[in-house]
């Protein structure tokens, strides 16, 4: 019962008092990478006690890889886990042997083991014993998701209530309307832009001198080659900082975010003007304006590019 899986096998150990629990992971592909990032989520996500819905249990859910994985990498050999307990009572358990709890496995697992079962927090049967199996599913999403196969669940029902199931959506129409979406953020926030430019060219008494800095800069950066230095920048910062590739931190991806956004945080026409005006009128309006759309437009651009228009807030602390 402890064991289970044809190409991939998972057996889980341990009880919810016992020193630790974990589970042995047989048949992985030698050379299969961990991503311990994408795990980490999972363990955070399925952690208790963050409501009154879950039990008030705290466990640090911290894991030991004891065999089948070195340098990053599987081995080939089985991949064992481990949990250890480190918050048990089990005194509020002790009751448990002539007390049987419904909607529990304490009876089942008393008859089934003669008695000789660990009823403290559940034994083998408790709902801690989901964490290894959490740690698998996350290896089990990576897997799939190399090979083009993505997993989804929703609530479809709720005694009346009813969903509509994202089966009837075909991939590709969820995508577009995501795309929809971040066209319709960056549409709205040009459009704002535009008024706040013309906003501020009807009232400006010094237009040429905004007009000489405006061509001053352009021919500055031109001569310097600003668009170049800053792909250069973004391949230094790539090279230095992202170890793991994959779709939305690949070389395209990475340096298609950072320039962009760099250009856009640091090169825009609200940093220009927002910049003159505030020197000239010590008025700040469009730059703090300018922060509160770049807040919402770094959202859409991280969603599209990834992990380079973080690393454009270098150039921004420069600039």
């Amino acid at each position: 019962m402890n064991t289970w899986g044809n190409k991939i096998r998972l057996s889980i150990f341990g009880e919810s008092h016992g020193e630790a629990i974990g589970i042995v992971i047989d048949g992985l592909e030698a050379g299969t990478k961990l991503n311990l990032e994408n795990i980490n989520k999972f363990i955070e996500r399925r952690k208790a006690g963050k409501s009154s819905f879950t039990t008030s249990r705290k466990e640090k859910d911290e894991y030991k890889i004891l065999s089948g994985y070195k340098d990053g990498y599987t081995t080939g050999a089985p991949l064992c886990v481990i949990f250890e307990n480190t918050n048990t009572i089990s005194k509020d358990y002790e009751n448990l042997k002539d007390l049987l709890r419904p909607n529990h496995a304490d009876y089942p697992a008393g008859i089934k083991f003669k008695g000789f079962n660990d009823v403290r927090g559940g034994g083998h049967f408790s709902g801690r014993m989901t964490l290894p199996l959490t740690f698998a599913g996350a290896i089990a999403i990576d897997i799939l998701g190399e090979k083009g196969i993505k997993i989804f669940s929703h609530i479809k029902r709720i005694l009346d209530i009813k969903d509509k199931s994202f089966l009837d959506f075909k991939e590709k129409d969820l995508e577009k309307f995501n795309e929809d979406i971040k066209n319709i953020i960056v549409d709205c926030a040009g459009i704002f832009i535009i008024v706040i430019g013309i906003k501020s060219a009807l009232v400006a008494q010094k237009d040429i001198m905004i007009l000489i800095y405006l061509i001053i800069g352009a021919v500055i950066g031109q001569l310097i080659n600003i668009d170049k230095r800053i792909k250069n920048f973004s391949q230094f910062l790539e090279d230095k900082f992202v170890k793991e590739k994959n779709s939305l931190n690949n070389e395209k991806f990475f340096a298609k975010g950072f320039s962009t956004a760099t250009i856009l945080y640091c090169v825009g026409a609200m940093s220009i003007l927002g910049s003159i005006n505030s020197g000239l009128t010590n008025d700040n309006t469009i730059l703090n304006i300018k922060a509160i759309l770049d807040g919402v437009i770094s959202i859409v651009l991280t969603s599209i590019y990834g992990v380079g228009v973080i690393f454009s807030a270098v150039s921004v602390t420069i600039y």
